[in-house]
This record gives structure tokens, sequence and C-alpha cells, in this order.
């Protein structure tokens, strides 16, 4: 494989370094290959410089491993990946450094006055300052690996500064930058916080073009790729960052998805896959991760959900392996085998495809900074902040809305907020999108006035894209709806013996008859005023007690609908994400769904009768074929899945491009049971039947022509 086709195409397979202990184990390097290839991957992801500082190879440079003696697993790897056409990545750590820490304890990072280094763990460790000589260090490594063995990818984990570090080195660079302290806390309000996170990042980004001028002076078709976790903290790294490092300074970006260790639920897989494509690029994706029980891998069928939520996402897969013994990973079986056997002899289904989706939910970097002032709670040394919390729940309910009512979904970033943008979608989600710039109203007034949709839900638009709070929504005639004040909640969702509240339907609302008058309600609510729009349902307050009647319905609307041009929108003045992401209402998702059909006016790309713990995703391949991903993952719940219980008779309807029909439609799924059948009408439907589904199932549609162009093929 070329070098340039390694990061679009990877199947990954990676080996933790970081524990080895070469004194008591041999490691058998032949049985790690061979591993890799009986299971179909491309590339293996491999450490050698660890998360302790110590190299296993012979440096010049690093401190070796005990137990290496005279070995070069580099080499060994290295040759071994070459014999059977596998990618060696080579793992570079380059903050966690306990051995320099020991010769150099005036490197180490420092927040509070206090050193990030904690000797007594069982995993001991020391977290380097990269403004220190540690910089330099690292740089030596790297070119000392670029210069005797010249691989085809380098993996580099922990570039960036760590937050609030008050070393000495930082202090000066920041002085001497900015003429400012390091902050001890975040403070959005202030103009000394922002210029540090400004310098902050562009000294990261400075830090990650050295590394990469560093190596590809050495190798310039060597692929460099940084781990970048996750991309929802606004000051770890936001997406728009990665951007930057993806396109601009490297070859692409890692991230990782902790379902097991953080207790992260299923969907964050596809909400780190789907953060990639809205970058526009794959990114790798770890999908099996350190769980307590660390010689266990996860079972079979779990496995094949997580890999086909990677892959149905637009994300590359890379499976992680034990670090000891890889033939641990066996316990997943078939799960790796059939998927990366599948993506290796049928890449146009999997690789450089592209997404069809019809709604785009907006992930507000600008929102999370200025309108909620707060810190995500996944690093140290932040405090939760609240309102940090409600926003990204607010986010998720959305985002799991659409997900589990099969909306074909992506997500879009600030910069998206363009016109020529916003067209391609038919319904655009502002979860609390609370800081927009008058440019981004005016551009997504234009998207609704051209005939596009839009759900906006409580404060969205109603401060500045510095966070300086409007008079009015910036997209009050969009809405139309005017803001009045503030409300007292409808009722949190953490209280014993006081219930929420609820959305009160009018009896003439536009959605299916079936739906009842009340809709689960919770969290902070304004009060508005509709002008141009109608009012679809009031709010009505429980009562102070969770059995005691309910208040009498209020004169607030609890829904706008506005017709806006010849688009259509949605607002809705509380915090409705939330509610559903803190409890998950079944009710409320039917409402989403209704509200959802009325604004596609019932025109859905893909109709399905999948339960909604089932998902499906549309991707086109570059020759223009559809591929339908259909996953059974019957629990969004952190645990182990023992297997998944088949669907049965599953329907998929699906819309064909310029209403055309289709030459074949093919299953691809390995091993597949059942029977699939097709019946294909003359409106530009296409409908498709699958008896029993199990794990997953892949179906390509392909060959779009019109009855005149099939004619005259026939």
């Amino acid at each position: 494989m070329e070098a340039k086709d390694i990061y679009p195409e990877y199947r990954g397979f990676s080996v933790e370094p970081s524990l080895f202990d070469l004194e008591k184990s041999h490691l058998d390097v032949k049985r790690i290959v061979k591993k890799a290839v009986e299971y179909h991957a491309n590339a293996i992801r491999f450490g050698f410089i660890g998360h302790t500082g110590l190299a296993y190879y012979p440096s010049k440079v690093v401190p070796h491993a005990p137990g290496l003696d005279n070995r070069d697993l580099l080499r060994e790897m290295l040759d071994e990946c070459r014999k059977y056409g596998i990618t060696l990545v080579v793992y570079v750590n380059c903050h966690f450094d306990l051995e320099s820490y020991k010769k150099h304890p005036e490197w180490i990072a420092r927040i509070n006055g206090k050193p990030l280094v904690d000797m007594d763990k069982s995993w001991p460790y020391a977290r380097m300052c990269l403004n220190s000589p540690h910089l330099e260090y690292t740089l030596r490594t790297h070119k000392e690996i670029m210069e005797c063995y010249r691989p085809q990818a380098i993996y580099i984990d922990g570039f960036k500064l760590e937050h609030f570090c008050a070393c000495p080195y930082c202090r000066k660079k920041l002085k001497d930058s900015k003429g400012i302290s390091v902050p001890e806390k975040a403070d959005w309000d202030n103009p000394d916080w922002l210029a540090y996170l400004q310098w902050r990042q562009e000294r990261s980004m400075e830090i990650a073009r050295k590394y990469v001028d560093n190596i590809k002076a050495v190798c310039p078709d060597t692929q460099i790729v940084f781990n970048r976790e996750s991309f929802e903290n606004q000051i770890t790294g936001t997406p728009e960052d990665n951007i930057i490092l993806a396109h601009d300074i490297a070859d692409g970006i890692h991230a990782e998805s902790a379902v097991r260790t953080l207790d992260e639920p299923f969907s964050h897989i596809n909400k780190q896959a789907l953060y990639g494509q809205a970058m526009n690029i794959p990114i790798w994706l770890w999908v099996e991760y350190i769980s307590y029980w660390i010689y266990i891998s996860c079972n079979e069928s779990e496995i094949a959900v997580k890999i086909m939520k990677v892959v149905a996402n637009g994300a590359r897969p890379n499976i992680w392996c034990i670090p000891f013994d890889p033939e641990g990973i066996d316990n997943t079986g078939n799960g790796i085998r059939q998927i990366y056997g599948l993506m290796e002899k049928e890449p146009d289904m999997f690789n450089y495809t592209k997404p069809v989706a019809e709604t785009a939910i907006l992930s507000s970097t600008l929102t999370r900074q200025f309108y909620a002032k707060g810190c995500e709670p996944f690093e140290y040394p932040y405090t939760v902040d609240e309102n940090a919390l409600r926003l990204r729940d607010e986010f998720d309910g959305m985002f799991l809305l659409s997900l589990r009512t099969h909306k074909l979904q992506t997500f879009i970033l600030d910069k998206d907020l363009e016109y020529e943008n916003l067209k391609n979608y038919k319904v655009v989600i502002l979860p609390n999108t609370g800081s927009i710039s008058e440019r981004s109203c005016a551009e997504i007034s234009k998207y609704v006035e051209a005939g596009g949709s839009l759900i906006a839900t409580f404060e969205t638009s109603l401060y500045d894209e510095k966070g300086r709070k409007r008079k009015d929504f910036g997209l009050s005639k969009v809405f139309g709806a005017e803001y009045c004040g503030e409300l007292p909640p409808i009722g949190e969702l953490n209280r014993l013996f006081i219930g929420p509240g609820y959305l009160s339907l009018s009896v003439d609302h536009p959605f299916r008859s079936g739906m009842a008058s009340l809709v689960p309600a919770a969290g902070r609510v304004i009060k508005v005023r509709q002008h141009t729009g109608e009012a679809l349902g009031f709010l009505q307050y429980p009562g102070s007690y969770y059995v005691a009647p309910l208040k009498d319905v209020s004169s607030y609307p609890g829904l706008v609908l506005n017709k806006y041009g010849k688009g259509k929108v949605i607002y809705i003045p509380f915090e409705f994400g939330l509610t559903y992401s803190r409890k998950q209402p079944l009710e409320l998702q039917s409402f989403f769904d209704d509200i959802m059909l009325y604004l596609l006016n019932d025109d859905l790309a893909v109709s399905t009768n999948l339960p909604p713990t089932a998902e499906i995703s549309l991707r086109e391949t570059r020759q223009g074929d559809l591929v339908i991903f259909l996953i059974n993952c019957p629990a969004d719940t952190p645990g182990p899945r023992e297997s998944v219980e088949p669907l049965h008779d599953v329907k998929v309807v699906l819309r064909l491009p310029g209403r055309k029909r289709v030459q074949t439609v093919q299953r691809k799924t390995p091993q597949a049971e059942g029977i699939m059948t097709v019946d294909e009408n003359n409106n530009g439907f296409v409908s498709i039947c699958i008896s029993v589904l199990h794990e997953y199932e892949i179906i390509k549609v392909n060959g779009f022509f019109s009855s005149a162009e099939r004619k005259l093929r026939q």
C-alpha cells in the first residue's frame, strides 16, 4: 500500500505499549502480525515510545525498556509487516514521560503550583510540558526513528500544551507573547482568558507543525496522524482546531470512543464519527477500549456493532488489542474478520464515500464558549459547569431523537452557516444555539426563505457571537415570535416528588391525529409572544407534588409554527433536547418524528419499520451507487452485549435519485441469514425487505437509470 492510501483506507489493529514487561514475557512479533493478517487489517499501530517514556527499540536518545536486551522490536515489526503488505504505524507518546521527569523534574507541567505527576499509582505517570526542553527531546526521538526506520506512518499522542499549565516555561512564553499571566480558571468575559486560549491554540499548532516538519524533512511521504481524543471540549480541542490540524498541518486525526472506560453510551461512537464527517475527514476511531478486565476483549456481537457504527458514519475503525496476548482478541471471532474482509474485498463501499443526509444538526463552538461560558467536564482540573452540561444534553437529545427516528443526519459547524451549504439539507436543527452572528442569522434566514425547514430550541440566536444578549432573537422574523423575558423552569428531572411539566397541544395542530394532547417538557423556558407564527401548544406547569393536579395551561406558547418565505419553522422555547436526553420519554420521540415528517412533507429519502434501537444510514460511493447500512444495536448502554436479538421482516423504502430506477440491489453482508426481496415501482422508489437482521446488514443499490435508459440498455 502506498503511503497516500494509508489514512482514508485504514483498517487498524492497535497494540498498546504502555505496560509491556519484556523481562517476564516474550513479545511474539510474528504472532501479532499474523493475527492482523488473519483479521484482514491493513495496518498495525504499535507503540515504540510508551507512556512511561521508555523505548522498545535500541534508541540512542530514549532509555530502553527493561528486558529489551539486544532486540529491536521496531525493526522486527517493520520487517514482518512488510512481508504481508501491512502498514506499520509507529506510535510515539510526547507528554507522558516518567523517565524524563526523573532526570529533569523542572520539565514537568504544573497546575495550581502542583506538578502533574503521580509515582504511587499502579500505572505511574508524569505529564511533561512541551514548552520546556522536553519538546526538543521528543523532536530528536522522532528524527532518530525516521532516519533509522523510515516508517510509512507515525501516530503522535499528546502533542498539545496542558491546559492551565503554569510551569516557568509557559509563564515566560505567555508573558512574552501576550503580556499576561496564566489564568487559574475559565472566564469567558475576561479578555485575558480569551487571549490565553488564543495563545494556547497558536502554540499547540506551532508545536504540531514542528513535529510534522521534523518528520517530513527526513521522510516527506510518511503520513502523520495526531490523537485528538474527543471533539466537544472548547479548551482542549474544538472541531475548528482539528480542521486546521487534519487538513493544513498533518495527514489526519484519530479519536477515541471510550465506551468501556468512560461509561459512554454506544451512540458516542456515532457522535465521534459524525464530528469527523463535519470536518470533512474520515477520522480513525478506536472502537474497543481498555476495560477493567484488560485480558478479555468484547464478544463477537458487540465488536460487530461497534465497527459498523464507525464505518456507517464515515470513520475508519481501529481495533484495540490487549497489550500482552493478541490471541485474546479471538473472543471477537468473526466480528472483525468478516467486516474487515468485506472492506478489503469491496473497498468502493467504504472508502471515499460521502453521506446522504437530509438533516443537519449544528454543533456550535461559539455557543459552547460565549453563551454557556463553561467547560465540558471531561478534563482535569475543570469543575463541572451546569450551563455546559445543559448545552451538551440539549445537543445530545436532538442528536438521539434524530438517530432513533431514523432520519439521515449529519453534523455541521459554525463555519457551515452559509446558504450555499445549508441548502443541501431539508431540515437544519439549532439545539439552543445561543450565540449566532448577524451574518449567520442572515444566511439562515435566506435558507428558510428559499424553502428550507428549521427547528430551533430555547435561546437560539438570543445572543451574538461574543455572547452579548440581544433585545430580541436574531432570528425573530424566522421564528415568527419575539422574546419577552424569562419564565420559571417548567420542572426539573432530578427531583423525586416534584414532577416536570408538559407542552399542551392545541386541537388543530398539523401533526398526526394520533398525537396525545400532552407532550413531556422540562428544564428552563423563556416567555415568547408569537407575531407571524402560530402557537400550536402552551406550557403547563406541574403541581406542588408529583401526584398533584397540573396547573392551568399558561398563556405562554410552548411551540410556535411559522411559515417564512417558502420554508417552515418549528420554534420550541424550552430545553426540548435536554428533556429527551435526560429521561428519554417515548412520547417526545414520537412527537419529534411527527415534526420531522411534517417538515419533510413525508417525502423521505429513506423510510423503514426498524425499531428505535436499530439504526440506518446511507452513503454514496464515488461511482454514484448507494450503500445502505442497517445496525441492530438493542441497547445504548456502556455495558457489553452478549448477543443481539434478531429483527424480522425489516423493510426499507428508498427514494431513488431523480426518481430513476435501479440496475441491481445486492446484499453484501457476509453469511447473511434469511432472504431479501426487492420490489421496485415506477415512481422512483425501491422497497427492500429482509427476513432476518442480526447485528448488521449492508445493501448496495447501483445503476440508476430512467425508464427510457433502461430500455436502451436492455
